[in-house]
């Protein structure tokens, strides 16, 4: 997630959809002028188009929103309320890559089992994370909110916060 992302999307409404950070990340950009692409085998400078995709997908899926803008008027801390699935984060719009592990499908859904907040400013503050319980066959529905020394039951409702810094997802195994 860009700076230019999420001012472009969503400051006027302070939210967006991590699925609007993933689309916007992933459009095809045009490198012109300043921006121009070299092309090592001419020599020069030439226009292209720079494409974003995922080529193949990971067991944890880590994501990291960009909370700390450094240039312009807006220089500070991104308090943007991300929302962001809990349960079935589908990744295929986003893959360019083989669909296929081993010779059997690969799933592109994934589920949330912890996120790392930060609260406070640019120079200063305090994160916390929540986190999810583990069965014997995979994750369960609880969660707790670790904070210091502190770890205690938390309701699943709590989990989405505009501190969301970062994302940990595993991919959901196929039926």
């Amino acid at each position: 997630m860009t700076e230019s992302t999420v001012q472009d999307t969503a400051l006027r409404a302070k939210r967006v959809s991590l699925q609007d950070c993933l689309q916007k990340f992933s459009v095809p950009e045009t490198l012109c002028e300043d921006n121009s692409w070299y092309c090592s085998r001419c020599k020069e400078l030439r226009q292209a188009v720079k494409t974003i995709q995922v080529w193949s997908l990971p067991e944890v899926l880590i994501l990291h929103f960009k909370r700390f803008s450094h240039a312009g008027p807006n220089r500070g801390k991104v308090e943007l309320f991300v929302d962001f699935p809990i349960n079935g984060l589908d990744m295929s719009p986003y893959c360019r890559g083989e669909t296929l592990e081993g010779g059997r499908p690969m799933s592109a859904l994934y589920d949330l089992f912890a996120v790392s907040n930060h609260m406070g400013g640019m120079g200063h503050g305090h994160y916390t994370a929540f986190v999810r319980d583990w069965e014997g066959s995979g994750m369960s529905q609880d969660w707790h909110v670790c904070d210091d020394h502190d770890c205690r039951p938390v309701p699943e409702a709590r989990v989405r916060t505009a501190h969301a810094y970062v994302l940990f997802y595993r991919r959901r195994p196929l039926a």
